[in-house]
């Protein structure tokens, strides 16, 4: 039980605005993002980079880490263009249906 409770800690997703960044407690596994302007579109997050060490795969990390994004996003009202291969592949998971996918000038923006 005591193991248990350290590996929840261990993966508890925190936001590191400074470095643009959502990661692990340990800060081993995490997802990066570019804050980008569109005209038309506002504010936009670049999802650009989700990394699990081997260690901490199978746990549902990455997903952990996109959910996290993506509630920040839309709690500041951001769009989200999905760069990263994980998150452009998973998306349809990810997000939330109360969540727009839009496409724009060959980008899949979420909304």
């Amino acid at each position: 039980m005591a193991t248990e409770e350290m590996n929840k800690n261990k993966n508890k997703i925190l936001w590191n605005e400074k470095e643009r960044k959502f990661e692990t407690e340990d800060k081993k596994a995490y997802l990066e993002y570019e804050e980008v302007k569109i005209n038309g579109v506002g504010k936009v997050m670049d999802i650009t980079h989700t990394y699990v060490p081997p260690s901490k795969r199978g746990l549902g990390l990455a997903s952990h880490l996109c959910v996290a994004a993506f509630s920040h996003a839309q709690y500041h009202s951001s769009s989200v263009i999905p760069t990263c291969s994980y998150v452009s592949v998973e998306v349809d998971v990810i997000i939330s249906e109360s969540l727009l996918l839009v496409p724009y000038d060959g980008y899949l923006i979420v909304r």
